[in-house]
């Protein structure tokens, strides 16, 4: 019986229309310590041989950030390597989102601010040399003049061909109201001898959204999916599909309406992801009639989208975010293969001094019950003990079906962390 308190006291219970924690969560390592990088903001990816890669927006060497892997030993504790620790110079500085991970072993990322125009930032390659050395190239500098984008959110997709494709928040073609251009999704190919071709696909301007802070997805079809604000502050969710002669054709394939509206939930706060059946979910950061949680929007929703035929979309949420719940959810959704989402809300379930009201945030878990309902398991509550808090990217499973993310703060270094819940 004590060590069943024991457990309930780490976890806490959540006493709001929704299951108790069932997950223990275990940190995998505490950024913070030393030449240590700090602040990780973008998500995990693993290789076959299960190391995890990801980055963080500050410390290491320069303080400009660092690219690091967390390799398991046979002893339980994970050893942390270094793999490149950006100078704020012409490699870029403030990588915040994850890595992708080619065939090869090379790693692709980006940076949000320097490379050449001090500010744009970069895409860049890290590719394994042996002996567990790494070399760092920049394969693009963005530019803040002519149509190219810059200052990336985002991480990056790669095709079957090597192309890397991504979005940048600001630049592009179209200015009007957008003081710093209103962003653009970009394609980046390889030529084989180590230099990399951009092309714009698409540059966004007022009419179809702006300033895209959220990924990439391709469908089956090899069509790009993400989402982007809008100037209503609703936003949508869009799709590119490849045409002839290297073009894309951009489609606005749902407008989210979050004031005055049946649906209620708007402001997208990730990319969407698809099911076997071609259903789309995704986040936001506003949902619900509740008592507000933020900005008078309400706390967040996960959606989903069903095609409806025609090229329609019926919109319905999947679960609602509350005062008492957790609130904003970000970084996207995953799904296990029966049909489970699982993901993070920024905020919310556990304030106090290290937290303050808003709350530290947690990972849930939302299970389809049939007849569109589903249920919410909040498996872990961040913010007891020496635990990390305010998560801003999702979950990540491996193949025993435990979930890996990161904290931007917290931990024993409080620097932020890598956390593991075993489910």
């Amino acid at each position: 019986m004590k060590k069943l308190i024991t457990f309930l006291s780490f976890c806490g219970l959540l006493t709001f229309g929704t299951l108790t924690l069932a997950a223990p969560e275990r940190v995998i390592h505490s950024f913070g310590n030393g030449n240590d990088g700090y602040d990780p903001r973008g998500g995990l990816i693993f290789d076959a041989s299960g190391n995890a890669y990801g980055t963080t927006a500050a410390g290491g060497t320069f303080s400009e950030g660092t690219v690091f892997e967390l390799s398991p030993t046979q002893s339980g504790p994970w050893t942390e390597t270094i793999l490149y620790n950006f100078a704020g110079g012409s490699d870029g500085a403030g990588p915040i989102a994850g890595l992708v991970l080619d065939a090869q072993g090379n790693l692709y990322g980006t940076t949000q601010s320097f490379g050449d125009c001090n500010g744009c930032g970069t895409v860049f390659e890290l590719s394994p040399t042996g002996g567990g050395a790494w070399t760092e190239t920049t394969i693009h500098n963005f530019s803040n003049k002519g149509s190219d984008g810059w200052n990336t959110q985002a991480g990056l997709v790669i095709d079957s061909q090597g192309n890397l494709y991504g979005t940048t928040q600001f630049g592009g073609s179209y200015i009007g109201t957008c003081a710093n251009g209103c962003g653009t999704v970009f394609e980046l190919s390889p030529d084989g001898g180590g230099t990399w071709t951009e092309n714009i696909i698409f540059a966004f301007n007022e009419s179809d959204g702006e300033s895209p802070q959220t990924g990439l997805t391709f469908d089956s079809s090899g069509n790009l999916w993400g989402t982007v604000n809008t100037e209503s502050g609703d936003g949508t969710v869009y799709e590119l599909s490849p045409a002839s002669g290297g073009t894309w054709t951009f489609n606005a394939a749902y407008n989210f309406c979050s004031r005055g509206c049946q649906d209620n939930i708007g402001g997208p706060s990730s990319g969407v992801i698809f099911d076997g059946q071609g259903n789309m979910y995704g986040e936001t950061f506003g949902g619900g009639t509740g008592k507000p949680c933020t900005q008078n929007t309400g706390c967040g929703a996960v959606y989903e989208l069903s095609p409806a035929g025609g090229g329609t979309w019926t919109l319905s949420a999947v679960h609602v975010f509350a005062p008492k719940d957790g609130r904003v959810p970000v970084g996207g959704v995953i799904l296990d293969l029966r049909g489970n989402l699982y993901g993070v809300a920024q905020y919310g379930w556990i304030p106090g001094p290290k937290c303050g009201k808003v709350g530290c945030g947690g990972v849930f878990e939302l299970s389809p019950q049939g007849n569109g309902q589903w249920t919410e398991t909040v498996l872990h509550k961040f913010g007891i003990r020496k635990d990390g808090k305010t998560p801003r990217v999702g979950v990540v499973m491996d193949v025993a079906g435990n979930l890996y993310g990161t904290t931007t703060a917290g931990g024993g270094a409080k620097g932020g962390t890598v956390y593991r819940v075993v489910h």
